[in-house]
């Protein structure tokens, strides 16, 4: 979920949020996709991964607020 601080409550906020991924043993992040969260803050998206490694969320902020990132999570892949 995206969420802001409003006045000390947090809100859902309606935004362009990118997914990255860092393969395991990797030091850099590589661009997925964007995808838009709606107004309650909630957002989908589906991206396969070939190799274990994390993922995290990336929302750059605008113009009303700041930018941050996601905690990471880890899949591996198993073949």
């Amino acid at each position: 979920m995206l969420l802001v601080s409003d006045d000390g409550s947090w809100e859902g906020y309606a935004g362009k949020v990118a997914l990255y991924f860092k393969p395991l043993g990797s030091k850099k992040w590589q661009y997925v996709k964007t995808t838009a969260s709606g107004d309650s803050g909630r957002l989908y998206t589906k991206a396969r991964a070939w190799t274990s490694g994390h993922w995290k969320f990336v929302f750059r902020g605008d113009a009303a607020t700041n930018g941050d990132d996601s905690a990471t999570d880890f899949v591996r892949v198993r073949r």
